[in-house]
């Protein structure tokens, strides 16, 4: 762990505001399954990006396809294989990763949160290339070799609103890193 926490350290060296990795519980409520169906993040269970209604099974039926694009794509843009679920970008890169017997060449099937299931032992939230917030065990097998870390920050709406010195900085921004970060911040 203390390799991941150095290796963070170094990459966002001098990026603005202090890096972190975003918990399930911030995911459930840009999607609203926090209040739709009381999304628990000590619980076992999952959830589609796009789901909707006020039962689980809503949120368990997957909606987003590359027929019909995620309204949140952009939490599980560039990851492998994503476009045929929703997303708009993906990154089929193969990432040395290293496995029981020898080093594999895998594709980045989403991200770990921060935040572990409390009812069942080795349980850690992720974002899955398939547009879901669910928690696979994370114990060496299966699927925490495919996952990555993708650091978040918060950013004043003072930086964007013209109040901040540093929004010169930010004129310089193509049009859709000013979206993602504006469609980011009013969720905030």
């Amino acid at each position: 762990m203390n390799e991941v926490a150095t290796r963070l350290y170094d990459d966002t060296l001098g990026w603005y505001g202090n890096p972190r990795l975003i918990t399930a519980n911030e995911v459930a409520h840009i999607i609203g399954a926090d209040e739709a169906v009381g999304f628990d993040p000590s619980a076992d269970n999952f959830v589609y990006l796009d789901g909707s209604g006020n039962t689980f099974a809503g949120w368990q039926t997957k909606v987003a396809s590359s027929s019909n694009p995620s309204n949140y794509a952009w939490l599980y843009n560039n990851t492998a294989e994503c476009v045929i679920n929703g997303c708009s970008v993906e990154d089929n890169t193969t990432y040395p990763t290293p496995s029981k017997t020898s080093i594999l060449l895998e594709k980045t099937q989403g991200y770990w949160t921060s935040s572990a299931t409390t009812s069942t032992a080795k349980r850690v939230w992720r974002v899955a290339c398939d547009g879901s917030l669910w928690n696979p065990n994370a114990d060496g097998t299966q699927y925490d070799t495919k996952l990555g870390v993708r650091p978040v920050i918060t950013i004043p709406k003072s930086v964007v609103d013209g109040t901040n010195p540093i929004q010169a900085s930010v004129a310089n921004w193509t049009d859709s890193t000013a979206k993602w970060l504006l469609t980011a911040n009013a969720e905030l």
